[in-house]
């Protein structure tokens, strides 16, 4: 073996065997198990919007043209957070887009629909047209999702963590994806993890019982949603719960948990995304022998980007 290429290979096995080991995934590493990418997801929710109703398809096109060309759903939801929030300090409670008035009521309409159209892509899954290859829609019935090179992952990471006699520290695993393939990848491959939920399939936000080391077996993973996930809800009485899609209580606010709100930049110091980046910074900070493993992120998210560069 070429000695440079024994050697870069000698490096990544120490890094993949590090006991201070985080990883950090994008858009990117969802995208071949059936999870569309930024731009045509926006595409794909802004024909469902269409196909719904004429009235919510004229308002979303009215806010992208406030926006650069070059921008994706999640700056709508953006836009839209700030016109909500212009809309509800103003005494008529609504705010002119397009010179048209628009009420509260009808951006945070937009608003439900575009995340509820969002959670319905990222759960069934979506392929748009390419070449010669018809568009295909997932749906509950017939989802396209699959987690096969998520599971392959976890399997070959923990595999080369495996140490006879040696309990090593959990891998955190930070993840801007509003999916559940990492918690369903370490589920189906046995590897116990905590997430910050107490409970089951509905289970509630409890961080300092969620991301408790437990004595009685062993962690392997820790998951740390950076922005949110496709089953989490705000709940009438303002906490965090981890729903079924398919069960209709408890009782939500129509607010399905993710990034962004108003603006990233508020919304990280409120809980539970003031403790997720709380435990972003702190993995960041542990030391030289710290080891970041980065897939499928394109650093497009400065508030995520800032916390990588920052010195310390």
């Amino acid at each position: 073996m070429d000695p440079e290429l024994e050697s870069t290979l000698n490096d990544l096995w120490q890094h993949l065997t590090s006991d201070r080991q985080a990883w950090l995934l994008g858009a990117g590493v969802s995208f071949s198990a059936g999870i569309p990418l930024m731009y045509p997801l926006t595409t794909y929710v802004q024909t469902l919007v269409e196909e719904m109703d004429a009235g919510k398809a004229g308002l979303l096109k009215s806010i992208r043209e406030q926006l650069p060309e070059i921008c994706h759903i999640e700056h709508v939801l953006s836009q839209l957070g700030d016109l909500i929030a212009l809309a509800q300090r103003s005494r008529a409670g609504a705010i002119v887009v397009d010179k048209e008035e628009v009420t509260v009521d009808s951006l945070s309409a937009l608003h439900h629909t575009i995340l509820t159209f969002i959670g319905t892509a990222v759960r069934c899954g979506y392929r748009p047209k390419h070449g010669a290859e018809p568009e295909i829609r997932g749906s509950e019935t017939k989802p396209l999702v699959v987690v096969d090179d998520h599971r392959a992952f976890i399997r070959q990471l923990f595999a080369s963590r495996a140490k006879p006699g040696f309990q090593q520290s959990p891998v955190s695993f930070f993840t801007t994806n509003y999916d559940t393939l990492i918690e369903d990848a370490l589920a189906l491959e046995r590897i116990a993890f905590l997430d910050g939920f107490v409970g089951g399939a509905m289970g509630y936000w409890s961080p300092e019982h969620g991301y408790a080391d437990h004595k009685l077996w062993r962690v392997g993973a820790k998951v740390f949603k950076l922005h949110g996930s496709v089953d989490w809800h705000l709940v009438e009485d303002g906490n965090v719960m981890r729903c079924r899609s398919s069960c209709r209580y408890p009782d939500r606010v129509n607010n399905l948990l993710i990034y962004p709100q108003s603006t990233k930049y508020v919304a990280t110091q409120k809980d539970p995304f003031a403790t997720i980046f709380g435990h972003f910074r702190a993995a960041l900070a542990k030391g030289p022998d710290n080891v970041l493993g980065i897939c499928g992120y394109s650093f497009g998210d400065d508030h995520v980007d800032g916390e990588i560069e920052r010195d310390r």
